[in-house]
Order: structure tokens, then C-alpha cells, then sequence
């Protein structure tokens, strides 16, 4: 069969092994065949590398920069954000409680060998004993808060550092215990607690990585090691800008995939849990706009297996962590200089395919009020925020085939005690005009006359609103609207888009449909305030109830859905029956 195979032509061999190019360990069993199959196969072996602020992840970057063929044919580079906690790797109590709340299970392996020896032995020895066997300690509940178990610091610099002694911290001579205020079965329960989540190893290795953090900050490591990343991949196109969880391979668990980047150590926090980790960004594109090499036509901002908007959420745990999407803070576009804008237009100008998730505000906090202040300060407040964002859009727009466009914390997928939905952080509610807004400043006036792949989510619109920008897309093959909010009904707009576009592929996963409340009968009609009742919901129901499946053989006519299959687990949203996602 080998010699058959090779016997076809090197660019009929090429092409198929293409086809295998993102699965690297069928890539690594070609190059083992032959000959022929290795020099045909070496080119899809490393087609990505990692940067991020750690040991080994610099490591191996730097092995294939040096490389004098692999690096020919390195084609994306995916920028690692993900930033050790400083108050975390400073204080003992501060890391083991994070293990007891991580989304991820933390067993230490000595333990679990420990305690099934112990049971073993107990068992063995019941008739000699006269005592009842001890508690085997196995929720992850079982975390005892000691108040005084303080990690021992010292100050120097204005900094404060590591004492000599903290070997003492994983004795029996622990600052605080002596001291009264704990007892000794608070002391057992709580050792039993660290010992199982493995703390008394993983704290030192978390201390250490994060000084590691902090060194290669401050050597400008970050920005040194762009420039030759940049001057050395000729072939690199796509850039990903994102955290840990990008890394996940083979569709494996959110648990798997800590596990085999970390181990049994406590995870850096991703970029939806750290301010910190957005300052990266625009360092990265001004590399790009002043590198002469550069050649990026593809941007993904905070893009990852467990977040995605339709589909692909294999994360199998059952805390909600893993999920939270990171986005942009539109407040870091703000704080621009004239320099940086010129930079950020200029390799905007050049993009094919961009996904970018914003949020109002300097984080995703879901705290955050930023939106509906800026609502009440008026649509000119909020046209200036936006200004820098619509700036680089109407920039890519000219050579734009692929977009995804989403945005954060517009509108809360739930509903307050009266049966509305909430459309701010506060139990306040923003008028209707406020949140639709947002879609006309950013989308309403702009075209991208090569479109071909578009994917909306978290929008607020009319549907008349979304006709018309729609309507100036007739290039589109492929349209995906996950978790927008229609002012009006859903199936109107996929029998217009039906009639007037020509899709290919189309993906529905949209909340219900939001009436606009009767202007005769509503005293609140001219402010467009989003009021309604279970008993107008349910009417609207029994009149339109169509499934996401309904609407999209609307939005197609008849033709055949040629989209990627759809997904499994979407994320559970706690409200009103109306507020579900339809089935």
C-alpha cells in the first residue's frame, strides 16, 4: 500500500496530507512511513507556536525560532495572556482556598495512596482496636478557614517577599496555632484538606512561577521576543490572542486540559478574571503595525474551546468558570494615543478574518455598571466611546471576509421578579433605544462588501435595524446570530432574509423575541422602556412558537443548511421559561 502511495504525484500526496495538517500526531505517523511522506508531511508538523509568560512555553518558542526548517512553516501564533495572581502567590490561606473553589478537581496522588493504605491497615486491625475508625475526609467541602494560618512575609523594597522559613509554614510549627483560636480537630480537618488538594506542593511551584512572571516583565521579555517572532516566521498570518484554555486539544475536558498544562498546580487566572492581561494586546499589535515582515491577516481576540457562542462547549464540569467569556474592554481602546490608533488601523487594514467579543467598561466584572451609566450620560457619551472600535471596523471593512462580532454584558440573559428582562447590571432598566444604540453606531452605517461569514452575538436590535444592515451584504454565504435580542418576531426576519438573501449555512440560537409594549395602552410608550407580563409573553408564544430549527429552513427556503453541525452544551441560563433558548 506504501509503495502505491508513493507512487502518486508529490502534489496529490501533498494535498491529502494536508487535510490532516491539524491533527499532529497523524502529521508525526506520516513522517514514518517513508521518505517521501516526511519531506511531504514535515511542513504541517509545527504549524503554531505558544507565547506566554512561562519557562517552558519560552522554551519551545524559542527552539522552533531557531530552527532552521520549521520555522519556515509556522503559520499562527497564539499569545498566551494568562497572568499568575500576585495576591495569590503571596498568601498560603489565598491558594488553598482557590483550590477548594477551582472548577477543576485537585487530588494529590500521595494522598489518595495514603488514605487507601490507611483503610487498608484500619481494616486489618479493627479487632485490636477500641477505638472508632478515623473519617476519611473526601468532599471538596471540607475546606476549615483558619484565620491565623498567615503566609510569613518579609518587607524589602517596598515589596513583600517570601520569608526564609517558609518550609515551617507545612510543619507543625505554623504561626498561629499555638496562639489559640484553633483547635486541634480544626488543625486535622484542615491539613487533611491541604494534603488532598496537593497545596503544600503546588503553593511553592505557583510562588515561584509568578516571580518567573515578573522577571520576564520586567526584562521586556514579552516585547524582545515578538520582534523575532515576527522577523522569523515568514509564514505567519494568524494571530490569537487569548489564555490557557485556547490550548485545549481533541476536545478534551476543561479538568484535562489544567491538568496537562499544570498539573496538579493551581492555574494562572484567564483573561476574563484579570485586568491585567488585556495590557498585552496593543503592545502585540504596535509590533505588528512597525514590523516590516509582518503579514497578519487573521485576528481572534480571547477565542476558546469552552466559550464558544454556538457549539463546541465540551467543558464536562459542573462549575460555570471554565465558561466565562472574555472580551475586549472598550475602556483600553479609550486611553489610545494618536500613535497607537494609527498602528491599530493599519493592521486592521489588512485583516481578512477578525473575531473580536467587546465589553463596556475596564472588565467583564459582572458588577459592572459601566453600560447603563453610560446610557444615562447620553447617546453622545456613548457614540465617543464607541468611536474607536467603529474606527477600526470601517478600517477592515474594505478586505473583511469573516467576522464575529459579539458583545458583552449589553443584556442580562435572565429576567427580574416582575418577568422583564434586564437589560444593565443594576435593577435599573435601560430603555430599549439605549441598548439598540449600541448596533446602530457600530454596525448600522458600516459595510464590508466581501463579507462572506458573519456571526453576531449578545446584539440588541430591531428587526428592521437588522434588514437593512443585512441587506448590504449580498456576499454572504453564512450567517450565525447566537444570543441577540430581536425587538420584534424572529420569524419575520428569516422569511425576508429567505426571499431577499442567499445563504449557504445559517446557525439560530437567539433568545425569544421582545415586543415593543402597545403605545396606546402603555404610559411609558414614548420613553420605550422594556415592559412585559407572563400574560403577553404566553400569547406571543401560542401564536409563534418556532424552534431555532423552524427558522432556519426559513432563513434557507428550502435549501440545503450547509453550516458546521450544530453543538452540544450550551450554557444553562437561570430565568423565565421565555427567556430559553428555544429547543
Amino acid at each position: 500500500m506504501t509503495s502505491i502511495l508513493a507512487a502518486l504525484p508529490p502534489e496529490l500526496l501533498s494535498r491529502i496530507i494536508s487535510f490532516l495538517s491539524d491533527k499532529r500526531k497523524d502529521i508525526s505517523t506520516c513522517r514514518l512511513v517513508c521518505q517521501t511522506f516526511k519531506e511531504l508531511a514535515s511542513p504541517y508538523l509545527i504549524t503554531r507556536v505558544v507565547f506566554a509568560l512561562r519557562l517552558d512555553a519560552v522554551s519551545r518558542l524559542h527552539d522552533v525560532l531557531r530552527h532552521p526548517y520549521f520555522s519556515r512553516y509556522v503559520t499562527e501564533l497564539v499569545y498566551d495572556a494568562s497572568l499568575y495572581d500576585s495576591q495569590v502567590a503571596g498568601d498560603w490561606n489565598e491558594y488553598v482556598q482557590e483550590c477548594q473553589e477551582a472548577p477543576r478537581s485537585f487530588v494529590d496522588p500521595d494522598w489518595a495512596k495514603r488514605k487507601r493504605t490507611e483503610a487498608r491497615l484500619w481494616h486489618r486491625f479493627d479487632a485490636y482496636s477500641s477505638l472508632p475508625r478515623p473519617n476519611v475526609l473526601s468532599s471538596m467541602d471540607m475546606l476549615m478557614t483558619v484565620p491565623s494560618l498567615n503566609m510569613p512575609h518579609v518587607h524589602i523594597a517596598g515589596q513583600d517577599v517570601l520569608a526564609e522559613d517558609v518550609q515551617n509554614l507545612f510543619g507543625d510549627d505554623i504561626t498561629g496555632l499555638d496562639d489559640g483560636g484553633v483547635d486541634d480537630e480544626e488543625a486535622e480537618d484542615y491539613y487533611e484538606h491541604v494534603y488532598r488538594l496537593g497545596c503544600h506542593k503546588g503553593f511553592p511551584d505557583y510562588y515561584l512561577r509568578h516571580k518567573t512572571q515578573c522577571r520576564m516583565q520586567e526584562a521586556r521579555l514579552p516585547a524582545n521576543m515578538l520582534q523575532h517572532v515576527l522577523a522569523r516566521l515568514p509564514k505567519l498570518r494568524t494571530i490569537h490572542f487569548t489564555d490557557y484554555r485556547h490550548l485545549s486539544t481533541d476536545r478534551e475536558s476543561y479538568d484535562q486540559c489544567c491538568h496537562r498544562l499544570f498539573g496538579n498546580r493551581l492555574e494562572p487566572c484567564h483573561i476574563s478574571g484579570t485586568e491585567g492581561c488585556w495590557n498585552a494586546l496593543l503592545p502585540l499589535l504596535n509590533a505588528v503595525a512597525v514590523s516590516p515582515a509582518a503579514r497578519i491577516d487573521q485576528l481572534s481576540l480571547a477565542a476558546n474551546p469552552y466559550t464558544r457562542s454556538v457549539g463546541d462547549c465540551v467543558c464536562d464540569v459542573e462549575s460555570a468558570e471554565p465558561r466565562v467569556p472574555a472580551a475586549l474592554p472598550l475602556s483600553l481602546l479609550s486611553d489610545m494615543g494618536e500613535l497607537c490608533t494609527q498602528n491599530l488601523t493599519q493592521v486592521f487594514s489588512n485583516l481578512r478574518r477578525l473575531e473580536l467579543p467587546f465589553v463596556f467598561g475596564e472588565s467583564d466584572d459582572p458588577d459592572d455598571l459601566e453600560f447603563a451609566e453610560l446610557i444615562e450620560d447620553g447617546p453622545e457619551v456613548l457614540a465617543t466611546v464607541l468611536r474607536p472600535l467603529r474606527g477600526l471596523l470601517e478600517a477592515a471593512a474594505p478586505n473583511l471576509t469573516h467576522l464575529t462580532l459579539s458583545v458583552q454584558s449589553l443584556a442580562e440573559h435572565r429576567g427580574d421578579s416582575q418577568g422583564r428582562p434586564v437589560f444593565s447590571r443594576d435593577d435599573a432598566h435601560v430603555p430599549i433605544d439605549g441598548a439598540t444604540l449600541v448596533f446602530e453606531l457600530l454596525l448600522s452605517a458600516t459595510v464590508f462588501p466581501r463579507l462572506q461569514y458573519l456571526e453576531l452575538g449578545g446584539w440588541v436590535c430591531s428587526i428592521a435595524d437588522m434588514q437593512k444592515f443585512l441587506a448590504k451584504h449580498q456576499a454572504l454565504t453564512e450567517l450565525r446570530l447566537v444570543n441577540n435580542f430581536f425587538l420584534g418576531r424572529a420569524e419575520e426576519l428569516a422569511r425576508w432574509g429567505g426571499k431577499n438573501m442567499c445563504l449557504e449555512g445559517v446557525r439560530i440560537a437567539n433568545w425569544a423575541d421582545v415586543l415593543l409594549p402597545d403605545a396606546d395602552s402603555d404610559p411609558f410608550a414614548n420613553v420605550h422602556r422594556l415592559r412585559r407580563t407572563e400574560e403577553t409573553v404566553r400569547s406571543q408564544a401560542k401564536a409563534d412558537r418556532l424552534t431555532d430549527k423552524d427558522l432556519e429552513a426559513l432563513w434557507l427556503a428550502g435549501r440545503m443548511n450547509h453550516a458546521a453541525s450544530r453543538g452540544e452544551g450550551f450554557v444553562e441560563h437561570d430565568g423565565p421559561w421565555w427567556m430559553q433558548k428555544r429547543n
